[in-house]
C-alpha cells in the first residue's frame, strides 16, 4: 500500500530559469496521466516529483527512451461503493459480456420465427 502513496523524485535541476522549468515535462506527463509535483528544496534546486509506481514510466517518458505509451497500465486505487467494500469497477468489468438488449432480440426473433412459419403453414395447407 506504501508504493501507491508515496512520491519519488524524478529529476533534480541546480540552474534553472524560473518556476516553470518543467511545465514542458509535466505537460507530457500529465498526457498520459501521471500526476506531477514541483518543489524547491533547502538547496534551492527544483525537484519533479511523481508517485512511486508510476516512477519507472516516468523516467522513461523523460529521457525519451519511449517515444508513445501504448496502454496505460490500470489504476489499482480502490474505489469504495455505499457499503464500503473494496471495489475496483474498471478491474471487474467483463468486457466480453453479452449485453440483456441482445438477449431480448433474440427471444423475440424467435416468437417472430414461429408467427411466420404459422402464417405459411395456414396459408399453404387447407383444413
Amino acid at each position: 500500500m506504501e508504493r501507491l502513496y508515496k512520491w519519488e523524485i524524478i529529476e533534480t535541476r541546480t540552474t534553472y530559469k524560473d518556476e516553470y522549468d518543467y511545465i514542458d515535462s509535466e505537460l507530457r506527463l500529465n498526457h498520459y496521466g501521471i500526476r506531477t509535483r514541483v518543489k524547491k528544496n533547502e538547496a534551492g534546486s527544483l525537484e519533479l516529483w511523481v508517485p512511486a509506481k508510476d516512477a519507472e514510466i516516468a523516467r522513461a517518458v523523460i529521457t525519451k527512451e519511449v517515444k508513445e505509451i501504448i496502454d496505460v497500465p490500470k489504476s489499482f486505487y480502490h474505489v469504495f461503493d455505499e457499503q464500503m467494500g473494496y471495489k475496483n469497477k474498471n478491474l471487474y468489468k467483463n468486457k466480453y459480456s453479452v449485453k440483456m438488449h441482445f438477449l431480448a432480440a433474440r427471444r423475440y426473433s424467435w416468437i417472430g420465427f414461429l408467427i411466420l412459419v404459422l402464417l405459411l403453414l395456414f396459408r399453404f395447407v387447407r383444413f
